[in-house]
Protein backbone atom coordinates (compact mmCIF):
# COMPACT_ATOMS: atom_id res chain seq x y z
CA UNK A 1 0.00 0.00 0.00
CA UNK A 2 1.07 3.41 -0.92
CA UNK A 3 2.23 5.97 1.55
CA UNK A 4 0.84 9.85 1.73
CA UNK A 5 3.28 12.05 1.20
CA UNK A 6 2.84 16.09 1.81
CA UNK A 7 5.01 19.00 -0.10
CA UNK A 8 4.81 22.85 0.66
CA UNK A 9 5.78 25.73 -1.66
CA UNK A 10 8.08 23.61 -4.14
CA UNK A 11 5.85 22.04 -6.78
CA UNK A 12 8.69 21.33 -9.03
CA UNK A 13 9.98 18.82 -6.15
CA UNK A 14 6.56 17.45 -5.91
CA UNK A 15 6.57 16.86 -9.83
CA UNK A 16 9.80 15.38 -10.16
CA UNK A 17 8.81 12.87 -6.43
CA UNK A 18 5.81 12.17 -8.35
CA UNK A 19 7.93 11.12 -11.36
CA UNK A 20 10.29 8.99 -9.52
CA UNK A 21 9.15 7.64 -6.18
CA UNK A 22 4.95 7.61 -7.43
CA UNK A 23 5.34 3.92 -6.91
CA UNK A 24 5.52 3.95 -3.11
CA UNK A 25 4.26 7.44 -2.42
CA UNK A 26 0.88 9.30 -2.95
CA UNK A 27 1.48 13.06 -3.13
CA UNK A 28 -0.32 16.18 -2.20
CA UNK A 29 0.52 19.60 -2.68
CA UNK A 30 -0.23 22.88 -0.68
CA UNK A 31 -1.18 25.86 -0.63
CA UNK A 32 -2.71 25.83 -4.44
CA UNK A 33 -0.83 28.68 -6.11
CA UNK A 34 1.60 27.30 -7.51
CA UNK A 35 1.13 28.46 -11.30
CA UNK A 36 0.28 31.70 -9.60
CA UNK A 37 3.00 34.75 -9.43
CA UNK A 38 2.74 36.43 -6.75
CA UNK A 39 4.88 38.99 -4.32
CA UNK A 40 6.36 37.05 -0.93
CA UNK A 41 4.19 40.03 0.95
CA UNK A 42 1.17 37.80 -0.46
CA UNK A 43 2.73 34.57 -0.74
CA UNK A 44 4.35 34.35 3.08
CA UNK A 45 0.33 34.61 5.12
CA UNK A 46 -1.00 32.27 2.64
CA UNK A 47 1.21 29.79 2.94
CA UNK A 48 0.98 30.44 6.67
CA UNK A 49 -3.17 30.11 6.60
CA UNK A 50 -3.14 27.03 4.61
CA UNK A 51 -0.42 25.36 6.97
CA UNK A 52 -1.87 26.23 10.04
CA UNK A 53 -5.59 25.06 8.42
CA UNK A 54 -3.68 21.75 7.71
CA UNK A 55 -3.27 20.79 11.37
CA UNK A 56 -6.23 22.79 12.51
CA UNK A 57 -8.89 20.57 10.78
CA UNK A 58 -6.58 17.61 11.58
CA UNK A 59 -5.59 16.67 7.66
CA UNK A 60 -2.12 16.59 8.89
CA UNK A 61 -2.67 13.18 10.08
CA UNK A 62 -3.60 11.83 6.70
CA UNK A 63 0.02 12.11 5.70
CA UNK A 64 2.91 9.79 6.94
CA UNK A 65 5.34 12.07 5.64
CA UNK A 66 5.60 15.95 5.70
CA UNK A 67 7.83 17.97 3.86
CA UNK A 68 8.16 21.92 4.52
CA UNK A 69 10.33 24.17 2.24
CA UNK A 70 9.50 27.22 3.61
CA UNK A 71 10.13 29.04 7.23
CA UNK A 72 6.65 30.10 7.80
CA UNK A 73 5.52 26.37 6.69
CA UNK A 74 8.38 25.34 9.70
CA UNK A 75 6.96 27.45 12.43
CA UNK A 76 3.74 26.39 11.73
CA UNK A 77 4.97 22.82 11.93
CA UNK A 78 3.09 20.40 14.72
CA UNK A 79 4.91 16.50 15.19
CA UNK A 80 2.74 13.88 14.88
CA UNK A 81 3.16 10.33 15.97
CA UNK A 82 4.64 8.09 13.43
CA UNK A 83 4.44 10.30 10.92
CA UNK A 84 8.13 11.59 9.08
CA UNK A 85 9.01 15.31 9.03
CA UNK A 86 11.08 16.43 6.38
CA UNK A 87 12.23 20.47 6.47
CA UNK A 88 14.52 21.66 3.59
CA UNK A 89 16.00 25.52 3.84
CA UNK A 90 16.33 26.74 -0.19
CA UNK A 91 18.24 29.60 1.19
CA UNK A 92 18.07 32.28 3.68
CA UNK A 93 14.98 34.02 4.35
CA UNK A 94 13.15 35.49 6.99
CA UNK A 95 13.07 33.30 10.10
CA UNK A 96 16.07 31.55 9.09
CA UNK A 97 19.71 33.87 9.26
CA UNK A 98 17.44 36.87 8.33
CA UNK A 99 20.87 39.31 8.07
CA UNK A 100 22.06 37.25 5.01
CA UNK A 101 19.18 37.31 3.60
CA UNK A 102 17.95 40.77 4.16
CA UNK A 103 21.27 42.33 3.86
CA UNK A 104 20.87 42.82 -0.20
CA UNK A 105 17.93 43.87 -0.16
CA UNK A 106 17.10 47.00 -1.17
CA UNK A 107 13.74 48.43 -0.15
CA UNK A 108 13.49 49.55 2.96
CA UNK A 109 9.98 48.99 4.16
CA UNK A 110 10.46 45.16 2.99
CA UNK A 111 13.51 45.27 4.85
CA UNK A 112 12.19 46.92 8.00
CA UNK A 113 9.21 44.31 7.79
CA UNK A 114 11.23 41.36 7.03
CA UNK A 115 13.51 42.23 10.26
CA UNK A 116 9.97 42.42 12.84
CA UNK A 117 8.58 39.27 11.27
CA UNK A 118 12.19 37.15 11.68
CA UNK A 119 11.97 38.04 15.37
CA UNK A 120 8.52 37.07 15.38
CA UNK A 121 9.57 33.64 13.83
CA UNK A 122 12.74 32.88 14.38
CA UNK A 123 12.45 31.10 17.65
CA UNK A 124 9.88 28.94 16.57
CA UNK A 125 11.82 28.12 13.46
CA UNK A 126 14.71 26.94 15.40
CA UNK A 127 12.76 24.98 17.97
CA UNK A 128 11.00 22.46 15.54
CA UNK A 129 14.20 22.49 13.33
CA UNK A 130 15.37 20.66 16.23
CA UNK A 131 12.10 18.06 16.33
CA UNK A 132 12.56 17.20 12.06
CA UNK A 133 13.55 13.95 11.36
CA UNK A 134 15.36 14.72 8.47
CA UNK A 135 16.89 18.32 8.19
CA UNK A 136 17.84 19.04 4.18
CA UNK A 137 19.32 22.17 2.71
CA UNK A 138 19.36 22.40 -0.92
CA UNK A 139 22.25 24.21 -1.42
CA UNK A 140 26.22 23.31 -0.31
CA UNK A 141 26.69 27.04 0.99
CA UNK A 142 24.03 26.66 3.53
CA UNK A 143 25.48 23.38 5.41
CA UNK A 144 27.44 25.62 7.94
CA UNK A 145 25.92 28.41 8.56
CA UNK A 146 22.51 27.20 9.03
CA UNK A 147 24.43 24.64 11.38
CA UNK A 148 25.85 27.78 13.65
CA UNK A 149 22.52 28.93 13.67
CA UNK A 150 20.33 26.57 14.67
CA UNK A 151 22.44 24.39 16.55
CA UNK A 152 21.54 21.32 13.84
CA UNK A 153 23.69 21.03 10.51
CA UNK A 154 21.12 20.28 7.34
CA UNK A 155 22.07 17.52 5.32
CA UNK A 156 22.55 18.49 1.58
CA UNK A 157 20.64 17.22 -0.62
CA UNK A 158 20.66 18.87 -4.23
CA UNK A 159 18.14 20.74 -5.91
CA UNK A 160 16.59 18.55 -8.67
CA UNK A 161 16.00 19.31 -11.85
CA UNK A 162 14.07 17.37 -14.40
CA UNK A 163 16.64 16.88 -17.49
CA UNK A 164 13.87 15.49 -19.45
CA UNK A 165 12.35 18.88 -19.77
CA UNK A 166 15.20 21.10 -19.57
CA UNK A 167 17.07 19.57 -22.19
CA UNK A 168 19.09 21.43 -24.97
CA UNK A 169 16.42 19.49 -27.57
CA UNK A 170 13.28 21.91 -28.15
CA UNK A 171 11.98 25.59 -29.20
CA UNK A 172 14.47 27.93 -29.33
CA UNK A 173 13.78 31.85 -29.38
CA UNK A 174 15.16 34.08 -31.43
CA UNK A 175 17.19 36.66 -29.45
CA UNK A 176 18.10 39.90 -30.92
CA UNK A 177 22.11 40.43 -30.69
CA UNK A 178 25.23 39.20 -31.37
CA UNK A 179 25.73 38.10 -28.74
CA UNK A 180 22.59 37.95 -27.19
CA UNK A 181 22.60 37.88 -23.28
CA UNK A 182 19.98 36.89 -20.86
CA UNK A 183 20.10 38.25 -17.41
CA UNK A 184 17.14 35.59 -16.10
CA UNK A 185 16.82 35.58 -12.36
CA UNK A 186 14.12 38.15 -11.43
CA UNK A 187 15.68 41.46 -10.27
CA UNK A 188 16.23 41.26 -6.72
CA UNK A 189 18.78 42.29 -4.37
CA UNK A 190 19.40 39.43 -3.04
CA UNK A 191 19.89 38.03 -6.67
CA UNK A 192 22.92 40.33 -7.20
CA UNK A 193 22.01 41.19 -10.63
CA UNK A 194 24.44 44.33 -10.52
CA UNK A 195 27.26 41.62 -10.89
CA UNK A 196 25.49 40.40 -14.29
CA UNK A 197 25.29 44.17 -15.29
CA UNK A 198 28.56 45.35 -14.66
CA UNK A 199 30.12 42.44 -16.75
CA UNK A 200 27.88 43.24 -19.64
CA UNK A 201 28.06 46.92 -19.52
CA UNK A 202 32.15 47.26 -18.51
CA UNK A 203 33.46 43.44 -20.44
CA UNK A 204 31.26 42.13 -22.68
CA UNK A 205 29.50 45.66 -24.55
CA UNK A 206 32.93 47.20 -24.96
CA UNK A 207 34.54 43.97 -27.03
CA UNK A 208 31.24 42.82 -28.84
CA UNK A 209 29.51 46.27 -30.24
CA UNK A 210 26.24 44.16 -31.50
CA UNK A 211 25.73 42.59 -27.90
CA UNK A 212 22.48 42.48 -26.45
CA UNK A 213 21.22 42.06 -22.89
CA UNK A 214 17.50 40.65 -22.16
CA UNK A 215 16.39 41.29 -19.08
CA UNK A 216 13.07 39.73 -16.72
CA UNK A 217 11.07 43.35 -15.54
CA UNK A 218 9.98 41.80 -12.22
CA UNK A 219 11.59 42.01 -8.95
CA UNK A 220 12.16 44.91 -6.56
CA UNK A 221 15.32 46.89 -8.88
CA UNK A 222 12.97 46.67 -12.13
CA UNK A 223 12.06 49.88 -12.29
CA UNK A 224 15.42 51.04 -11.33
CA UNK A 225 17.36 49.27 -14.24
CA UNK A 226 14.02 50.09 -16.49
CA UNK A 227 15.22 54.25 -15.76
CA UNK A 228 18.79 53.29 -16.23
CA UNK A 229 18.80 51.06 -18.90
CA UNK A 230 17.18 52.86 -22.01
CA UNK A 231 19.34 52.30 -25.14
CA UNK A 232 16.46 50.14 -26.90
CA UNK A 233 18.85 48.52 -29.46
CA UNK A 234 20.66 47.18 -26.21
CA UNK A 235 18.27 46.21 -23.43
CA UNK A 236 15.25 44.36 -24.26
CA UNK A 237 12.51 44.31 -21.36
CA UNK A 238 10.35 40.68 -21.29
CA UNK A 239 7.61 40.04 -18.94
CA UNK A 240 6.77 36.71 -16.21
CA UNK A 241 6.91 33.58 -18.78
CA UNK A 242 5.54 30.35 -18.22
CA UNK A 243 8.49 27.46 -18.11
CA UNK A 244 8.27 26.46 -21.55
CA UNK A 245 8.82 29.88 -22.93
CA UNK A 246 11.80 30.48 -20.53
CA UNK A 247 13.51 27.57 -21.82
CA UNK A 248 13.21 28.22 -25.70
CA UNK A 249 14.01 31.91 -24.62
CA UNK A 250 17.18 30.26 -22.82
CA UNK A 251 17.68 28.14 -25.84
CA UNK A 252 17.66 31.49 -28.32
CA UNK A 253 20.85 33.03 -25.21
CA UNK A 254 24.43 32.83 -26.88
CA UNK A 255 25.26 33.89 -23.00
CA UNK A 256 23.04 33.61 -19.82
CA UNK A 257 23.84 35.09 -16.21
CA UNK A 258 22.81 33.21 -13.43
CA UNK A 259 22.56 34.91 -9.65
CA UNK A 260 25.77 35.94 -7.82
CA UNK A 261 24.45 36.36 -4.36
CA UNK A 262 24.90 32.71 -2.28
CA UNK A 263 28.06 31.50 -4.24
CA UNK A 264 26.47 28.05 -4.93
CA UNK A 265 24.20 26.74 -7.72
CA UNK A 266 20.37 27.64 -7.19
CA UNK A 267 17.69 26.10 -9.48
CA UNK A 268 18.24 28.31 -12.80
CA UNK A 269 21.71 28.17 -13.24
CA UNK A 270 20.87 24.38 -12.95
CA UNK A 271 18.21 24.31 -15.70
CA UNK A 272 20.41 26.52 -17.75
CA UNK A 273 23.29 23.74 -17.54
CA UNK A 274 20.75 21.17 -18.15
CA UNK A 275 19.95 23.32 -21.18
CA UNK A 276 23.45 23.38 -22.38
CA UNK A 277 23.76 26.94 -22.50
CA UNK A 278 26.92 28.53 -21.25
CA UNK A 279 26.49 30.49 -18.16
CA UNK A 280 28.58 33.20 -15.69
CA UNK A 281 27.09 32.36 -12.01
CA UNK A 282 28.82 32.26 -8.75
CA UNK A 283 29.72 28.76 -7.99
CA UNK A 284 31.92 28.08 -5.66
CA UNK A 285 31.11 24.33 -4.35
CA UNK A 286 30.26 22.33 -7.67
CA UNK A 287 31.53 22.60 -11.28
CA UNK A 288 31.86 26.66 -12.15
CA UNK A 289 34.73 26.94 -9.25
CA UNK A 290 35.24 30.44 -9.63
CA UNK A 291 35.25 33.84 -7.77
CA UNK A 292 33.50 37.08 -8.59
CA UNK A 293 36.69 38.90 -9.85
CA UNK A 294 37.38 35.84 -12.13
CA UNK A 295 33.69 36.31 -13.90
CA UNK A 296 34.23 38.88 -16.18
CA UNK A 297 37.28 36.85 -17.88
CA UNK A 298 34.64 33.28 -17.90
CA UNK A 299 32.24 35.18 -19.85
CA UNK A 300 34.57 36.89 -22.40
CA UNK A 301 36.25 33.52 -22.28
CA UNK A 302 32.72 31.25 -23.33
CA UNK A 303 31.77 34.12 -25.89
CA UNK A 304 35.28 33.70 -27.97
CA UNK A 305 36.65 30.44 -27.28
CA UNK A 306 34.30 27.79 -29.19
CA UNK A 307 36.34 24.42 -27.68
CA UNK A 308 36.39 26.93 -24.29
CA UNK A 309 32.63 27.26 -24.09
CA UNK A 310 31.61 23.35 -25.69
CA UNK A 311 34.18 21.65 -23.27
CA UNK A 312 32.27 24.16 -20.57
CA UNK A 313 28.84 23.47 -21.62
CA UNK A 314 29.02 19.44 -21.68
CA UNK A 315 30.93 19.23 -18.14
CA UNK A 316 28.04 21.50 -16.49
CA UNK A 317 25.27 19.38 -18.45
CA UNK A 318 26.86 16.01 -17.34
CA UNK A 319 27.86 17.47 -13.70
CA UNK A 320 23.90 18.23 -13.49
CA UNK A 321 22.53 14.80 -14.52
CA UNK A 322 24.63 13.12 -12.09
CA UNK A 323 24.17 14.97 -9.50
CA UNK A 324 20.67 17.10 -9.38
CA UNK A 325 18.97 14.63 -11.59
CA UNK A 326 15.73 13.67 -10.17
CA UNK A 327 16.60 10.06 -10.30
CA UNK A 328 20.05 10.75 -8.47
CA UNK A 329 18.32 13.52 -5.96
CA UNK A 330 15.33 10.87 -5.22
CA UNK A 331 17.65 7.96 -4.57
CA UNK A 332 19.38 10.26 -1.94
CA UNK A 333 16.29 11.00 0.08
CA UNK A 334 15.12 7.42 -0.15
CA UNK A 335 17.87 6.23 1.36
CA UNK A 336 17.50 9.20 4.09
CA UNK A 337 13.76 8.45 4.57
CA UNK A 338 13.31 4.81 4.09
CA UNK A 339 14.92 4.16 7.04
CA UNK A 340 12.28 5.80 8.77
CA UNK A 341 9.39 4.28 7.35
CA UNK A 342 11.11 1.25 6.85
CA UNK A 343 11.29 1.00 3.25
CA UNK A 344 13.72 -1.45 1.95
Amino acid sequence: MKQKYLINSFYFQKQLFEKHLSDRFDFDFIPPYHDVPMSAACYIPLNLWHTERLYMSGAARNYDVVHFNRPEAIWAFRPLPKQVSVFEAHGFDVGMRAESYLKDIGSLPKKAFGFMLDRFMRAGVKRNIARADIFYCSTPDLVEPLGEWCGREPVWLPNPIDTDFWTPEGDKAPLPGSPACFLASRLHGDKRPDVAIDIFKNHVKPRFKDATLHMIGIGELAARYRRELTDPKTYFWHGYMAKPVLASMLRGADLVFGDFSIGALSLLPLQVMALGRPIVTLDRYEVVRRDLDELPDLALSLLSDRDFREDRVRANRDHVVSVHGGSAVCARHLAMLGPLLHID
